[in-house]
């Protein structure tokens, strides 16, 4: 326990670290201590600011009398050193010119305050910086928890860029309706009325009598603030700044989608100019929509977009005084202790249990205004089927495939598609194996390939064909996932793709879909059901079930899973609980099997499975279900219906040949 309290201690002393933009003490930024005999105070300066040649004099003579009158210039005297030394420092030091320049009204009300970065505020800070210290465009998509700060972050962010490092550089911040636009609009204003004139002399005007477009007319820089409720007062050309705020809350208006707005800024920002932004924040409102479609192109990086996320227990405030921290981590349940894994202090926990009381128990609705992690942000409804930290105790097994590509081999038809198997690389190809097969160790019931029938357009469904190494469990390990088909393609060249990498992966036993239960015609089932009795005869390790619809005791085949309400059921519990033990693992309280999943789309799919109204389970409107779907049935059948490995008879026959010999 005495563990426990050190490492709470250590957390909460980072959480409370001293910080002083105004000297630098305690910034994150990359700062070097400056020290002159005529400055009040020690100060930490940017080590950019501390590059440039006239300030490395300065620091070498030690103070701004000296440095005066070593240069002997009429022009020049110690207030005017002073005001240089400030005004470069403005330039370099954005936290500095925040707590200098900068006033906010406080959320609670009251005077006008300098605004000083928070916690979350300076990580949010680090990640533009990190961008602008590489010379790149500062484009990021920030999921926001609760009432930090972000947006304003960036707004101010912009007005410091417009203000103090770029002419003829115009901003657009777009919020979600009039009300959220009026709010901004106001927080601009009062920044130019309360900012000091003495170190910068700049006004906000009007724009040719706009009322939605204001001008910095010293810096011949605009300024436009429109909503989606108006989506006219929104102009996207010659932009080098665009914030978009609540995309999330977004709503189609006059014709206009809230993706046409992110496609009209894209098509107008310069890609690749130091200082151009593009920010699109949101508190996360599902899965599914637009908000959450732009974040995961962001994680896929596919957008040139930085996803940042930033928790609610990486806020300071978020925190209730304990003083009984042994008592209070001995009564942790499983969440309490995921909480502690992702860093949170026990003041933190106890903060997060009586706001959870405030919201009535209701873990999704906590879960969303106060998530632990990015993935928990995006909560379809309160009715998810694979709780969150099942999902992330399986995200932290995945990782790259090391094979993309597709299965070919001398036909794709018929029984010379399993003539000369071979792998073909492309980086775009349908085909992710994250272990290749073992064939030099053979084992019947090792492997198992599972698949899922989808469609052929690229708006239907799509195909699923999954294999698992089952040889872990004869040690009690548990079994993994090694690799995932995932195209559009006709069913019967989808089934012998299944049977050419059944037979690659050491004949493994094909578990078919034979219906398309939920999605398909009621006659599909039959099509594919030949298509299955044609391939049997040169592929034969394929899974038999009995046929419900028998007359009689007798055992009537059917050859693939036959997917309806019972056996979806058995195939989705049998998922779940191995994403729970999987979880369970964390906490050495594992009892039965899971499984190891390497595919990150398989848990991103699981994010968006849920119970609807009717009781029916699938992905929420606008996600797919099919990784998880082939998973459940690959799984059941791995760990319910197949023996445990065994090494083929043939080779115990050699193994026993070999012992008797040496007698």
């Amino acid at each position: 326990m005495s563990s426990v309290f050190e490492e709470n201690k250590r957390r909460n002393e980072l959480l409370d670290q001293y910080y002083n933009p105004l000297t630098g003490e305690g910034s994150w930024q990359e700062r070097q201590l400056f020290e002159l005999s005529d400055l009040e105070e020690k100060l930490y300066l940017p080590v950019s600011m501390l590059n440039l040649a006239w300030v490395q004099e300065l620091g070498r003579i030690g103070s701004f009398s000296e440095f005066v009158k070593l240069h002997n210039n009429p022009l020049l005297d110690e207030g005017i050193i002073k005001d240089l030394f400030q005004d470069t420092r403005l330039d370099h030091d954005f936290e500095f010119w925040c707590a200098k320049c900068v006033k906010i009204k406080p959320k609670r009300g009251g005077d006008f305050i300098p605004f000083i970065l928070n916690f979350p505020q300076r990580m949010l800070w680090q990640e533009q910086k990190s961008m602008i210290d590489k010379g790149l465009p500062i484009f990021f998509v920030l999921l926001k928890s609760r009432q930090f700060g972000g947006s304003t972050e960036i707004d101010i962010l912009a007005n410091y860029i417009q203000i103090r490092i770029k002419t003829n550089w115009n901003s657009l911040i777009a919020a979600h309706i009039n009300q959220g636009a009026s709010n901004i609009r106001s927080m601009t204003t009062n920044l130019f009325k309360y900012y000091p004139q003495k170190i910068d002399k700049i006004t906000l005007k009007p724009f040719e009598h706009t009322q939605n477009i204001k001008i910095i007319p010293e810096r011949s820089n605009k300024i436009t603030i429109g909503s989606m409720e108006t989506p006219d007062s929104i102009r996207t050309d010659d932009l080098k700044i665009a914030h978009v705020s609540e995309y999330g809350l977004m709503k189609t208006t006059l014709g206009k989608t809230p993706e046409d707005l992110i496609q009209s800024i894209i098509g107008t920002l310069p890609m690749d100019e130091p200082y151009t932004m593009f920010a699109v924040e949101s508190t996360a409102k599902g899965v599914g929509n637009a908000f959450h479609r732009l974040w995961q192109q962001a994680v896929a990086g596919t957008n040139g977009m930085r996803p940042v996320f930033i928790p609610w227990l990486k806020d300071p405030k978020n925190r209730i005084e304990l003083t009984n921290h042994d008592e209070f981590y001995k009564s942790f349940s499983n969440y309490d202790l995921f909480l502690w894994k992702q860093g949170a202090t026990l003041e933190g926990i106890k903060f997060y249990h009586k706001q959870l009381s405030l919201f009535g128990g209701d873990d999704w609705r906590m879960q969303s205004e106060f998530p632990t992690t990015a993935n928990e942000s995006f909560q379809s409804t309160g009715n998810r089927f694979f709780p969150q930290h099942y999902v992330l105790a399986l995200r932290k097994d995945n990782k790259e495939p090391i094979f993309k590509g597709e299965v070919v081999a001398d036909s794709t038809l018929g029984k010379n598609s399993l003539n000369n198997i071979r792998l073909e690389t492309n980086n775009q190809g349908n085909l992710w194996i994250w272990e290749f097969p073992d064939t030099k160790n053979q084992y019947d019931y090792r492997y198992v390939v599972s698949m899922d029938i989808g469609g052929t357009t690229d708006q239907a469904d799509y195909s699923i064909i999954r294999a698992f190494d089952r040889l872990p469990m004869l040690k009690g390990e548990d079994p993994r996932a090694v690799f995932t088909w995932k195209g559009h393609i006709d069913q019967d060249l989808l089934a012998h793709k299944g049977i050419q990498l059944s037979k690659l992966y050491d004949n493994a036993l094909f578990v078919p879909e034979e219906n398309s239960f939920d999605r398909e015609k009621e006659e599909d089932g039959e099509h594919f059901q030949t298509i299955l009795v044609q391939i049997k005869d040169f592929y034969r390790n394929i899974y038999i079930r009995n046929d419900e619809e028998k007359v009689g005791n007798d055992f009537v085949p059917k050859y693939g899973w036959n997917t309806n309400r019972k056996t979806k059921g058995l195939a989705m519990d049998t998922l779940r609980n191995a994403a729970r033990e999987r979880s369970n693992a964390e906490f050495d309280k594992q009892d039965g099997y899971s499984y190891i999943e390497p595919d990150e789309r398989a848990c991103s799919e699981m994010d968006c499975f849920e119970i609807k109204q009717s009781g029916k389970l699938g992905a929420i409107d606008g996600s797919n279900d099919d990784l998880v779907l082939a998973t459940g049935i690959g799984l059941h059948v791995a760990l319910h219906i197949m023996p445990l490995p065994r090494l083929r008879a043939q080779i115990q026959q050699q193994i026993r040949r070999r012992n008797m010999s040496t007698f």
